[in-house]
């Protein structure tokens, strides 16, 4: 699997000298390589999704040309969709295809909950919850402020998830 940082540089993205700065940043703080970049401004969250998207080999789309089928919302309800921030785009074959902006988010509870195979692409999480809203509705904005509003533990999506394989965690995170 090719590494982040060579997956930007080639695109004259970011220079090494950016690439070694963001990695020295990371380790510091335990945010994740590509927020990184993106949180000082090296690059826009659309260059790391695509540059995620061939490290993964996971397609990037932007939902706005992408054609949703609205019976995919209804297999999947909206407190889902909020909580793990994710659209889903159509469901085929019992196969729920959703989009996400992370990657890394574990979607088990998910497959365990419908009791079918999911298949993530990338999308912007404004796009993801500009589509959830128009999608399901004035209840998905009430679910979104609910969830907005229960205490909790500050998250990071970018951040590393210590409950994730360390091998596929930092795969993802080197450069």
């Amino acid at each position: 699997m090719k590494k982040l940082g060579e997956i930007l540089k080639k695109k004259n993205l970011v220079t090494e000298k950016e690439i070694k700065e963001a990695l020295n940043k990371q380790h510091k703080t335990g945010e994740r390589f590509g927020s990184v970049l993106v949180n000082t401004g090296l690059i826009k969250k659309e260059d790391l999704l695509t540059a995620l998207s061939e490290q993964l080999d996971m397609p990037y789309v932007k939902l706005n040309q992408t054609a949703i089928d609205p019976s995919a919302c209804k297999r999947l309800p909206a407190k889902f969709a909020w909580h793990y921030g994710i659209m889903p785009l159509e469901f085929k074959d019992n196969v729920l295809v959703v989009a996400t902006s992370d990657p890394l988010v574990p979607l088990d509870d998910i497959k365990s909950y419908l009791g079918c195979a999911i298949k993530e692409v990338l999308a912007l999480d404004t796009e993801i919850a500009e589509y959830i809203r128009k999608y399901y509705g004035v209840g998905a904005e009430t679910i979104e402020r609910i969830i907005d509003t229960t205490p909790k533990k500050p998250v990071d999506r970018y951040r590393v998830n210590p409950e994730r394989s360390e091998e596929h965690t930092s795969e993802l995170q080197s450069h």
